[in-house]
């Protein structure tokens, strides 16, 4: 079962408010703890979960996409390529 909090379209203003603080200093948090804005993260965290969807499942990509929180997949295939290097299909394999 897919994380459903990956899936959600979130705002940094959300994810502030989750945590307490304002999305400006969640930003300044993040970017100190972790070397990336709240939204980077965000990504990465999909991309991660990407990549194991990737190897671990059959589903289409398209599908994973959308488990992930991209409507689109070809937006989402751009994003892979941004933070893996290649494209969701070479990374399969």
């Amino acid at each position: 079962m897919i994380d459903r909090k990956l899936e959600y379209p979130w705002s940094l203003a959300e994810l502030g408010e989750l945590a307490c603080v304002s999305g400006e200093h969640l930003r300044r948090l993040c970017k100190k703890a972790l070397g990336r804005s709240p939204m980077q993260q965000l990504t990465f965290l999909r991309m991660q979960k990407a990549s194991q969807l990737l190897l671990e499942t059959d589903e289409k990509i398209e599908t994973i996409a959308r488990m992930i929180g991209y409507k689109n997949a070809f937006h989402f295939s751009n994003v892979f390529v941004d933070w893996v290097g290649i494209r969701p299909s070479e990374f399969r394999g």
